[in-house]
C-alpha cells in the first residue's frame, strides 16, 4: 500500500499542511510547514440536531423512486470535526485525507466560512483494507460521511470529494452494492455567498444526496461529479437545491458511465420558491453505457412557484456509439482502449464546469 505522501502526490496536494481527521496527530506537515492558523479545529460531542438534519436530506419525496435509505440504517458519529475558517484567509486550499469507514463507522465535518472568504477543500478517500471487508447484514450501520457547510455573506466555497480507486488483490470488495457507502452534505448559504461541490467516483459502491439551499439574494449553487460504475456496483445521486430569494443561481451537471452490470441513478431537484424572482436554474445529467446489461436511470425535477425565472433542464441515457468505436479501432486502438479514451472525454467536462 503507499504512503500518504506518495498518494497526495499524485493528486498534486502534497504541497499543503493536510488535515487527518481520524489521526491522533491531525495533521500532516513537512519539515517546511506549520500547523495552519487560518483553521480554527475543534472536535465537539455531535448534537441531536446536527445528526437528525440528515434525516431531512436522505427524505426527498419529490423523486419519482420510493426512499430506500433512512437515518437509523447509518452509523452515527460521537463527534464532530468543526472547521472555521479565519476571517482575513482567502484562496487557501485545505486538503482532508481519511480512509474510507468501514461498515458501522462514520465521520461527521464541518465547515464554517465567514463573510468575504474563500476556500477550496479537498476530501481525498483512500482505499482500505479491501480484503478484511465482508458483506453487510440487516443489522449493520452502514458507513457514511456527513459534511455541513455554511457560508456567510461573499464567502466562496468549492469542495472536491474524490472516492476511492480500489487497486490490487480482491479490490472489489467495496464495489458491491451490499458493501455501499452513504456521502451526505448540506450547506446553508446567505447573501452573495456560492456553493460548489464536485464529486468523483471511480469505483465505489456509494449513495451520494445533498442539500443546498439559498437562503438569500445572489446566493448560487453549482453541484455535479463524474461516475465510472463497474459491473457488479451501483451508485445514486440526489441533488436538492432550494432557491428561496431573488437572483439565484443554481446548476447541477453530473456525467456517468456505466458498465454492463452496474447500475448508476441521477436524480436533481431545483426548488425556486415564491418570491425567487430573476433566478436562473439548470439541470443536466448524463449517462453513457458500456455493454448491453447495464442499467442508467435520470430523474430530473423542476419545482417552480415564481414566474419571473429562466430553468430548463437536459437528461440523456445512451450507448457508447459503434461507429466512434470502430473509427478509434481503424487508428490502431483496442475495442477496450477505444472505450477508454471516450469514457475520459465524457467524464472530463464536468472538472472543467
Amino acid at each position: 500500500m503507499i504512503a500518504k505522501t506518495q498518494f497526495l502526490a499524485r493528486l498534486g496536494l502534497d504541497v499543503y499542511p493536510v488535515f487527518l481527521p481520524q489521526q491522533t496527530a491531525p495533521w500532516l506537515l513537512t519539515d517546511r510547514e506549520a500547523v495552519p492558523t487560518e483553521w480554527t479545529v475543534r472536535e465537539e460531542d455531535i448534537l441531536d440536531s446536527e445528526w437528525q438534519q440528515w434525516a431531512k436530506v436522505l427524505y426527498q419525496p419529490e423523486t419519482k423512486k420510493q426512499q430506500a435509505l433512512f437515518l437509523d440504517a447509518l452509523a452515527r458519529p460521537a463527534k464532530i470535526w468543526k472547521l472555521a475558517l479565519d476571517p482575513s484567509a482567502t484562496g487557501k486550499v485545505l486538503p482532508i485525507y481519511m480512509q474510507r469507514p468501514q461498515p458501522g463507522e462514520s465521520l461527521a465535518v464541518a465547515l464554517l466560512l465567514p463573510a468575504n472568504t474563500s476556500a477550496r477543500v479537498v476530501f481525498v478517500e483512500k482505499a482500505g483494507v479491501a480484503h478484511d471487508a465482508e458483506p453487510a447484514d440487516s443489522e449493520t450501520l452502514r458507513a457514511n460521511i456527513t459534511i455541513y457547510a455554511k457560508l456567510a455573506d461573499n464567502a466562496e466555497l468549492d469542495i472536491t470529494y474524490i472516492h476511492p480507486l480500489y487497486e490490487g488483490e480482491n479490490s472489489d470488495a467495496y464495489l458491491r452494492t451490499d458493501a455501499f457507502k452513504a456521502c451526505l452534505y448540506k450547506a446553508d448559504l446567505a447573501k452573495g455567498a456560492n456553493f460548489r461541490w464536485t464529486s468523483v467516483n471511480l469505483g465505489d459502491s456509494l449513495v451520494e444526496k445533498g442539500e443546498v439551499y439559498l437562503h438569500e439574494e445572489g446566493a448560487s449553487a453549482n453541484v455535479g461529479g463524474a461516475a465510472y460504475i463497474q459491473a457488479d456496483s451501483e451508485q445514486s445521486y440526489q441533488s436538492h437545491i432550494y432557491c428561496l430569494k431573488p437572483h439565484s443561481q443554481c446548476r447541477i451537471h453530473n456525467h456517468g458511465v456505466v458498465e454492463s452490470g452496474g447500475t448508476g441513478t441521477f436524480v436533481s431537484i431545483s426548488d425556486i420558491a415564491k418570491g425567487a424572482h430573476g433566478t436562473e436554474a439548470r439541470e443536466d445529467n448524463r449517462f453513457m453505457t458500456i455493454g448491453d446489461e447495464a442499467k442508467a436511470f435520470v430523474d430530473p425535477t423542476l419545482l417552480i412557484d415564481e414566474y419571473d425565472v429562466k430553468a430548463s433542464h437536459a437528461a440523456t441515457v445512451g450507448q457508447v456509439p459503434e461507429d466512434a468505436l470502430f473509427y478509434l479501432q481503424s487508428r490502431g486502438l483496442t475495442r477496450n482502449q477505444a472505450a477508454r479514451l471516450m469514457t475520459a472525454g465524457f467524464l472530463t467536462p464536468l472538472f472543467a464546469r
